[in-house]
Formats: C-alpha cells, sequence, structure tokens
C-alpha cells in the first residue's frame, strides 16, 4: 500500500493531480468510475472519454499517510501547474465540499487564470439564462437584498453612464403595453412618478432608484416622461435629455 500524491496524465499535458492513503487503491476508484462513465470530475470523464487507455496513472511522490502530510504535499504538486492545465476542479487540495474559503494571494490568482478568456457557446449561454430564469429567490433573500439596498446613493457618475446608455433607446411594444397597464388614479398625470411642469411647459419623471430620488429628465411629451420611468424603474434609465 503507497501513499502519497498521484497524476492522471492526458497526451494533451492536461493532468489531474491527488493524494490518497492507498494511490493503488484509489487508481482502482477512478477507473470504475471513468469506464461506467459516472465520473464525479466531469473534466477528467471527458478526457477518458477522448483518450481512453492512452491517460497515464502515475505516483509522483511518496509519503506519510497523514492526512496534514498528504493534502499539503498534494498543495505543493497543484500550486507549481498552471491551474488552467489541471482536471481538478479546485485549486485547493482535498475534497470540493467544505472546501476552506481563506484562499491565499496564489490560490485567489489560480481561480482568476483559470477564469480569464473562458468562452461559451450560445447554447451554454441560452442553458444558463433559462435556469436563472427558473431560479426563485426566497423571502429571506429577497429581504437581505433590500436591507443590503436600503441608503445606498448611486453616484453621478452612475447616474450620468445610466441616462447616456438608454438616450434614444425606442420603446418596445412590452414596454407600452406595460405603461398603459401601470397608470395610478392616485397620480395627478395618471402614472406615478411623472408630472407636468408649468413653467418649463414639459413633462418630468422620477424614481427612486437604491433608495434615492433621482430627476430622470423633463419631456417634450407626457408618453416620453413615462418611458423614462419605466425604463428607471425595470433596471434600465430614462429616455431624452436630462432637465437642467
Amino acid at each position: 500500500m503507497t501513499s502519497g500524491v498521484y497524476y492522471i496524465l492526458a497526451p494533451s499535458g492536461h493532468r489531474y493531480i491527488g493524494s490518497s492513503v492507498d494511490i493503488q487503491r484509489r487508481f482502482r476508484t477512478h477507473r470504475a468510475g471513468l469506464r461506467t462513465g459516472k465520473h464525479s470530475n466531469k473534466a477528467l470523464q471527458s478526457a477518458w472519454n477522448k483518450y481512453g487507455a492512452d491517460l497515464a496513472f502515475v505516483i509522483a511522490e511518496e509519503c506519510a499517510p497523514d492526512t496534514e502530510t498528504l493534502l499539503a504535499t498534494e498543495q505543493r504538486h497543484i500550486d507549481s501547474f498552471d491551474f488552467r492545465r489541471l482536471y481538478n476542479g479546485n485549486p485547493i487540495a482535498g475534497s470540493t465540499k467544505g472546501a476552506p474559503r481563506n484562499f491565499t494571494a496564489r490560490h485567489r490568482e489560480n481561480l482568476r487564470q483559470a477564469m480569464l478568456g473562458r468562452e461559451y457557446s450560445e447554447e451554454a449561454r441560452a442553458n444558463m439564462s433559462k435556469a436563472a430564469s427558473l431560479r426563485k429567490a426566497t423571502p429571506t433573500t429577497r429581504a437581505n437584498i433590500s436591507k443590503a439596498l436600503k441608503g445606498r446613493k448611486p453616484s453621478d457618475k452612475a447616474v450620468a453612464a445610466l441616462k447616456e446608455r438608454c438616450t434614444g433607446v425606442p420603446l418596445t411594444d412590452a414596454h407600452r403595453a406595460k405603461l398603459s397597464s401601470a397608470l395610478r388614479r392616485n397620480s395627478r398625470s395618471g402614472f406615478p412618478g411623472v408630472n407636468y411642469h408649468a413653467q418649463s411647459g414639459k413633462w418630468r419623471a422620477r424614481a427612486t432608484l437604491a433608495g434615492v430620488r433621482v430627476n430622470l429628465g423633463a419631456f417634450e411629451t407626457f408618453e416620453a416622461a413615462c418611458a423614462a420611468r419605466m425604463h428607471a424603474v425595470s433596471g434600465g434609465t430614462t429616455v431624452g435629455n436630462p432637465h437642467n
């Protein structure tokens, strides 16, 4: 029985780094999962599907069988390689479950490098978008978000950038439908956050963004002011020129 650190090497130079008190037994467990196509490490499974028996199972370094020594030795090997060329799903030695969050600067850099330049296919983007749309925040999560946003004031630069980004954006049919359905009887103009400014002869729009009352601008028409208000409260910003 051999304890220590082992590699599972691919012809491409990519590798998986692990440690075990019984490396031969661990190799058998890996091979069993890979042959059935049910290995928990998807990247390693993909490598097996591509290379099969060309994957090399190698004992890299023998060491004492205690957990502390094994993990320290494994970590040293992980840190010595470019994490982007490892099949390990975590730059921290040991199981991904319960991995410590107090990452060192080297570990954080490994994570950052692993994410740089990552591109997703259109199918992957669609799947992520669908999954996000089905995800619902719990009442506790909503309360925490609300608490975190209270009192937060957007900078003048952020407000100006938002206004510039949506200036001249055409109103969609969906937004027009929302404008029509959002009319309220308790608003003077019939639309919340919009009122007529007699001195300038324009319609003014306002909204509360991140707990701060923001003047969205003055507009020539009632519809334009309503559109600005709708953009702002739905996560966008105003359409038109700000009122000076």
